[in-house]
This record gives structure tokens, sequence and C-alpha cells, in this order.
């Protein structure tokens, strides 16, 4: 499962909150990875991994055995 979320980028997200209407909400990996924490069966593993901007994150959750 790939989640991905946008990291505050005061250069360029402005743009999509000011000029498109579109409300963001920003996460840090931290936060991303609370995402993964309540999952079952627990995942095999869990990751944050970014696009080549860095403005872009993804939680990034492979599935664990069932119980």
């Amino acid at each position: 499962m790939l989640l991905a979320n946008l990291r505050e980028v005061p250069d360029s997200t402005w743009m999509m909150e000011y000029v498109v209407g579109w409300t963001l909400l920003y996460r840090t990996d931290k936060d991303m990875l609370h995402f993964a924490e309540r999952l079952t069966p627990t995942p095999a593993r869990v990751g944050i991994t970014q696009d080549a901007t860095g403005q872009c994150m993804f939680l990034d959750v492979t599935k664990g055995d069932p119980p």
C-alpha cells in the first residue's frame, strides 16, 4: 500500500492553497508512520519514501502474514 502526502515546502505549496483553493494537510515522516501503527495483521515492512522533488512522501506498507 502506498499512501501519499505532501511536505510543507514554502516555495511551491502555497500555490495549491491560494490559487487553486485546495486546502492541504501537511504531515511529517512521524505523522505518516503513525498511520501504520494499528494495522492488523502487523505489516511485514513499513517505510517512508519520497519522490525526486522531496516534496511528496509515501508511506510504503507491505502486508504481513495473517495471525
